[in-house]
């Protein structure tokens, strides 16, 4: 960089050394014989003039301390296993820059010196003497670069969740945490690799210290990994699981959560709930908390509660409804792990079941929480958008989830699943981390309008209709984008890529067999190798 004295005086003598073009040696000899004024010449030089005015134009600007001056130099050092590689890039290079209106010049007698003016720092070696301001010498920068990942979780003080596979020199070190956001979107066609994408996300954040991943599952494409992590899987629906919603309303704050629970079941019964009957419901509840745990069910409550309607509305959720083997338990038989799985697919349907249900175990979830890392994972999330009571949930979820150090990561088969939901602004702005699975119709144009109001362009949607099917994945976030691939090995494959049915019943009957988390990996992996 010119000091501003050292420029304007380059500047005044490129500036003569132009204007002086302006007219030939012979037409100043005939000016000076003849008398003619140089404004009547008919051959004045106007690509000179033109440049001259503008070289008077940046003396203007750097009086006026609008720009500074400066010498640039770009040098691209070529590198190749062979000359012949070497070559080959160096003409790909040239005609990809000669393309954009620059001029290339391979090094032969200066290789040395453009080499030594490569190196940063050196400002001796190797200096292109034209003259060049600092807003065109901004255009010129290499300022951005390919998007590397964080090297360093800053938020939980680790190592990157997953290191990829890319294209190019430049490593991708895949994070769904944004400074303390980590709830993250991940969508695209079925088949085309969520389910391994969200296994591998799950087992690498099994490294974080004290870690914890809630994954609600369809079809069961967690199982086998669950049962090599030595996690909890609960198939609901199949399993014998029940829970007691009401055994600590002793607790204010769980007896007021057990209010808002039982009104939503009522709602979802087309109860209109009058002040007087919340008073019962409340009154009911405080009766109920006075007595031993084993006898807070929802049984007894029914029984408590002075009220005929709510008392009807109640019957599907205590023994011998249809609901009852869920809810109406002494003894709640949900045990949590580091790692817990809850199977929906069995119960996905059932409209007035799966609100509560969902209730209760989120606030077990939530009771869970104390400050470790944590993730929760909502596979095929339309079940929960699709619900008016829980939908609402999610959106203060996520507004508060964050402080606890817990992200939620939605995953769904088809981005209509969001955009047509009431949570779509609320998704979209806590989601800062976004994956999108390869998809041939992307660029088709009744999805390109979709795919941009995920915040990606034209050339991203391109991308991800190019990306390779069970391969690639396209990344976006705040800081930046990026194509890459997981590159799992065929043992890796197996424990996170079984979800067809027979592979579920083998690795159930061997979970029979092998209790120990140890056993069943080395057993399944020698099944495997055998298949």
């Amino acid at each position: 960089m010119l000091s501003k004295l050292e420029a304007l005086s380059k500047m005044e003598r490129k500036y003569k050394n132009i204007f002086s073009q302006r007219l030939s040696l012979f037409q100043r000899v005939y000016a000076e014989l003849t008398g003619e004024k140089e404004e009547n010449s008919r051959k004045l030089n106007e690509d000179a003039l033109n440049k001259a005015n503008e070289v008077r134009t940046q003396i203007a600007l750097t009086m006026g301390d609008y720009v500074s001056q400066g010498f640039y130099t770009c040098t691209l050092i070529v590198d190749g296993d062979s000359i012949d590689e070497v070559e080959e890039r160096v003409d790909v290079i040239s005609k990809t820059i000669n393309n954009m209106g620059f001029i290339t010049i391979e090094e032969s007698i200066n290789s040395v010196e453009a080499f030594l003016g490569s190196i940063p720092g050196n400002i001796t070696n190797n200096i292109r003497m034209p003259i060049l301001n600092t807003i065109t010498l901004s255009h010129l920068l290499p300022v951005s670069s390919v998007c590397g990942g964080d090297s360093w979780n800053k938020h939980l003080n680790a190592p990157p969740l997953i290191y990829t596979k890319t294209k190019g020199s430049t490593p991708f070190r895949f994070n769904i945490h944004i400074e303390d956001i980590g709830h993250s979107a991940i969508v695209g066609p079925t088949g085309y690799g969520k389910s391994v994408l969200l296994g591998l996300i799950a087992s690498s954040f099994m490294k974080y210290k004290d870690s914890r991943v809630y994954f609600f599952d369809k079809d069961a494409s967690s199982r086998v990994l669950t049962y090599a992590v030595g996690g909890e899987f609960h198939d609901l629906g199949n399993d014998e699981l029940s829970f007691q919603p009401l055994a600590n309303i002793e607790i204010v704050e769980e007896k007021e959560w057990a209010y808002g629970w039982i009104l939503e079941i009522l709602e979802q019964e087309n109860v209109k709930v009058s002040p007087t009957q919340k008073e019962k419901i409340w009154k009911a509840l405080d009766n109920l908390a006075k007595t031993p745990i084993e006898l807070r069910t929802i049984s007894n409550f029914y029984t408590s509660v002075n009220d005929r309607e709510i008392k009807e509305a109640l019957i599907p959720y205590k023994i011998g409804g249809a609901l009852g083997k869920y809810f109406d338990s002494d003894k709640d038989t949900l045990n949590f792990s580091r790692w817990q799985v809850f199977e929906m697919n069995q119960v996905i349907n059932n409209k007035k079941g799966i609100t509560p249900l969902l209730s209760y175990i989120f606030r077990r979830i939530e009771n869970s929480l104390d400050g470790s890392p944590c993730i929760i994972i909502l596979d095929e999330c339309w079940m929960f958008f699709d619900n008016p009571i829980f939908a609402a949930k999610i959106r203060e979820w996520l507004k508060v989830l964050r402080k606890k150090n817990c992200s939620v990561i939605f995953a769904t088969q088809e981005l209509g699943d969001i955009l047509n939901s009431k949570l779509f602004t609320t998704v979209l702005d806590a989601c800062q981390t976004k994956v999108f699975l390869p998809n041939p119709n992307a660029f088709a144009d009744n999805y390109i309008p979709i795919y941009q109001k995920f915040g990606l362009n034209k050339t991203e949607i391109e991308i991800i209709s190019k990306a390779t099917k069970k391969k690639e994945y396209y990344y976006k976030s705040t800081k930046g984008s990026r194509l890459f691939e997981l590159d799992l090995k065929e043992k890796t494959l197996s424990l996170i890529a079984s979800s067809d049915l027979p592979k579920q019943n083998k690795a159930k009957e061997l979970k029979e067999i092998y209790r120990d988390a140890n056993d069943f990996t080395r057993e399944w992996l020698s099944y495997g190798e055998s298949i």
